[in-house]
């Protein structure tokens, strides 16, 4: 069978939903959606116009469900893994769903910045403590193995409470660019 990968870079679209699935409720399944906007500089006008939009839902499995519970809406993300468009019937309308299985999510660097804390399992059973080091800095913590990674991630300024967000708030948090920031920093490159 033939499978169709992709990678899109966009932002959080909606809600993140989490809920466990299956006969025995044995599986993790977090869904959201995300959203891409083309860009392109306009050379007539010389400005920034928007171009085509493409949403698709995007379900996470497993330890990458357990990441991506920390998304909140805007955040922005890439996301790759596998395109499939499901069709079906509501209101006697036929309509299409896009979705991608997702294999890997991410913060986008290039609009927002993260400081990754990987987990790494202790010599036991899952539900131990393991220890967690913070990446490219010689500092440890204790933690639990099987716990998700956390993100903390800030726009530009690097202040949290300018975006909403609350500095002690438990797993990832990602803010980005605001699209004013985005637009200058563009601009600067397009006529550099």
């Amino acid at each position: 069978m033939n499978e169709t990968m992709v990678t899109v870079t966009g932002n959080v679209a909606g809600d993140v939903i989490a809920r466990r699935v299956g006969p025995n409720q044995e599986h993790e399944l977090v869904t959201f959606r995300v959203a891409s906007s083309e860009r392109r500089w306009d050379k007539a006008t010389e400005t920034w116009i928007d171009g085509d939009r493409f949403t698709a839902s995007v379900n996470c499995w497993r330890r990458l469900a357990d990441g991506a519970r920390c998304l909140t809406k805007g955040d922005p993300v890439i996301v790759t893994g596998r395109l499939s468009v499901r069709e079906y019937e509501a209101e006697g309308v036929r309509r299409y769903m896009t979705e991608i299985s997702a294999v890997a999510v991410g913060p986008d660097l290039a609009r927002c910045t993260a400081k990754v804390h990987r987990w790494r399992p202790g010599a036991g059973e899952a539900g131990e403590v393991g220890v967690a080091t913070e990446v490219g800095d010689a500092t440890a913590d204790q933690g639990v193995v099987g716990a998700s990674p956390a993100v903390t991630a800030t726009g530009v300024d690097g202040d949290l409470a300018a975006v909403g967000l609350e500095a002690g708030a438990e797993g990832a948090t990602i803010t980005g660019i605001d699209a004013g920031e985005r637009r200058r920093s563009g601009a600067a490159r397009a006529s550099a």
